[in-house]
């Protein structure tokens, strides 16, 4: 996904660095939205209606197949990755404000990102089950986004 055309780029480059701030978090807020619609009108749907009754009480997705499931992991892990991102970028924004300049941010809560953990640990699982070496990467991938303890234990620890 590209957020910027030829133009934006020549006015960022001239842009100050408070205005570059705004726009990277702007482009990391529409990269996040975009993910979390893709997930909930595109992909759950999908997980979800194969699952048993059962399943989806528990909140469980069945995958039609392997390539669902790490659509799954990647999607949640870059939702977290973004949400982190954004966090740091209006963290940097926030000591860069001049007074009366600061703008409230919507984050996610630590309830949704717990969510966001399980269901990538969840999918995981499924790729572990279905090929041990499709699961390599995830795992690698998972360990290096989680690699300061915000995830009690990969599988494997």
């Amino acid at each position: 996904m590209i957020y910027s055309s030829a133009s934006d780029e020549n006015s960022t480059d001239q842009a100050n660095p408070i205005d570059r701030l705004d726009l990277l978090i702007q482009n990391a807020t529409i990269i996040l939205h975009n993910v979390k619609e893709w997930i909930t009108v595109e992909a759950d749907p999908l997980f979800f209606s194969c699952a048993a009754s059962e399943q989806r009480i528990q909140g469980q997705a069945m995958y039609p197949d392997i390539i669902s499931s790490i659509s799954d992991c990647v999607a949640h892990t870059a939702l977290i990755n973004v949400d982190k991102i954004l966090r740091s970028l209006w963290y940097k924004r926030l000591q860069s404000s001049y007074p009366g300049e600061y703008r409230e941010q919507a984050f996610e809560d630590s309830k949704t990102i717990e969510q966001w953990q399980q269901r990538a640990l969840m999918a995981l699982r499924y790729v572990q089950k279905e090929s041990v070496l499709a699961a390599k990467p995830l795992d690698f991938g998972l360990r290096k986004v989680w690699s300061k303890g915000e995830v009690r234990c990969l599988p494997g620890c």
